[in-house]
């Protein structure tokens, strides 16, 4: 079981990434230009560019089968394919 700190710590850095991610153009395209095809990969992605990330952390909130879309979710999407496991860092920056 994760321990109240390590969780804290946990979100900060999903939130640093987030945030970073907001406000620099450059690494959203960077990161959205990744291929990979692995969490491994993604993890070592994330790392290589300065985030403590792990691979549970990219997986922690994402449901174990695909929720379906309702009408309106599907009415917000603006296109693209955020593939695996690039998504799973999609899923992180919701």
């Amino acid at each position: 079981m994760m321990t109240l700190e390590l969780e804290r710590s946990r979100k900060a850095e999903i939130a640093r990434l987030k945030a970073d991610l907001n406000m620099d153009p450059a690494l959203r395209t960077r990161f959205s230009g990744a291929t990979l095809s692995s969490a491994e990969e993604a993890v070592s992605f994330l790392q290589s560019s300065g985030y403590q990330i792990s691979a549970s952390d990219l997986t922690a909130d994402v449901p174990a089968r695909p929720v379906p879309l309702d009408d309106k979710a599907l009415d917000a999407v603006a296109g693209g394919f955020f593939g695996y496991p690039a998504g799973l860092i999609g899923q992180l920056v919701r």
